[in-house]
């Protein structure tokens, strides 16, 4: 996994060394009442939730509730907070995997802001 270069502020990103800044993205409504205006914590989350939706095909607020803002206060890598919340729910652990034609986030984030697939085969190959 990459190193975290910024997590973030109130007004600024949260983003990956290495890695082109994740835009802000106002589309689900849910996730900016959430992050209430935290452009790091947004956009952390936001990583969180494409790390889950691409594991197991259902979203960050498809879950229980959970202390999301938390796990970023802590410095929670989005995989492992993503990781954390899905055992907690049943699903088994994942270990990333990454080739050079890396596309998992590409359709959710514009790029892949983790520099690597998540799940237990290429995330590309997943029929979505």
């Amino acid at each position: 996994m990459l190193p975290i270069a910024d997590w973030g502020s109130e007004t600024t990103p949260f983003r990956f060394e290495g890695k082109a800044p994740i835009e802000r993205s106002d589309q689900d409504p849910t996730m900016v009442d959430d992050a209430a205006g935290h452009f790091g914590f947004h956009v952390w989350l936001r990583v969180v939730d494409a790390v889950i939706a691409r594991h197991v095909l259902i979203g960050v607020f498809d879950l229980p509730d959970r202390c999301w803002r938390d796990a970023y206060d802590d410095e929670v890598l989005p995989v492992e907070a993503a990781q954390d919340a899905l055992h907690d729910e049943g699903f088994p652990k994942y270990e990333g995997v990454h080739d050079e034609s890396c596309r998992c986030l590409s359709s959710v984030l514009a790029a892949c802001p983790l520099g690597l697939c998540v799940g237990p085969r290429h995330m590309s190959a997943l029929p979505l």
